[in-house]
């Protein structure tokens, strides 16, 4: 499942990420699948006028990225969907969140599906942070940029 399996037009995602992501220790190719399929389903899911939202929170160790949508059940219009009726707590055992779940545990991380509200759904991934992105990360911040003054020790 890609982006491009909804068929044409835009596909709006409301993306809220901290610029200080960490590096996360995961086979990209899998998780550009796991995400895009993610995406798809809360694309598929959400009204026109609602995009979902795709969020990213940095935990002790771990990088834990959210998808939010509205959960409107898709429109017999949506190409490769079939209108349902099965509430929200159906989509937690689907094809799409099962496979999801599989490759997401293969890259020693965790997903969680939940009903979020009376109209939202949401999906929590937790992957590993690489150790080394931390370190370099914080080295980083302690070297001063090129040409400043080299700091005083305190008294």
């Amino acid at each position: 499942m890609s982006l491009d399996d909804l068929g044409p037009g835009g596909h709006t995602l409301d993306l809220r990420l901290p610029e200080d992501l960490p590096d996360v220790i995961a086979d990209a190719s899998l998780l550009s699948r796991v995400l895009a399929s993610l995406a798809a389903d809360a694309l598929r899911h959400s009204p026109p006028h609602q995009p979902p939202a795709l969020t990213a929170e940095t935990l002790p160790g771990r990088l834990q990225i959210r998808i939010t949508d509205a959960n409107q059940e898709p429109s017999p219009n949506t190409p490769g969907t079939e209108p349902t009726t099965a509430p929200a707590s159906a989509r937690e055992d689907s094809l799409a969140l099962r496979l999801s779940r599989d490759l997401t545990e293969a890259m020693d991380g965790t997903l969680e599906a939940a009903s979020t509200g009376a109209s939202s759904f949401s999906v929590t991934m937790a992957l590993p942070t690489s150790a080394r992105s931390i370190t370099s990360r914080t080295q980083h911040d302690r070297t001063p940029p090129p040409g400043a003054l080299p700091e005083r020790p305190r008294r």
